[in-house]
């Protein structure tokens, strides 16, 4: 039964699940999702967040 996962492609050549190749599209995802990781990491140093918040905890408002 194809669940999805990738899981029957793995065992049909013999390769352990663990050592298995994702699946295209959770390979793609995960590149999607770490972009946008990226991207975020890159605002918050060009806005510095970092110095902004130094001080304890701001409410949106305050940031702004």
């Amino acid at each position: 039964m194809d669940t999805g996962t990738g899981e029957d492609e793995a065992m049909a050549i013999g390769q352990d699940k663990s050592t298995a190749a994702p699946p295209a599209h959770a390979r793609l995802i995960k590149m999607s999702t770490s972009y946008w990781i990226s991207r975020l990491l890159y605002a918050a140093a060009r806005l510095e967040l970092a110095d902004h918040l130094a001080g304890g905890a701001r409410t949106a408002t305050e940031l702004a």
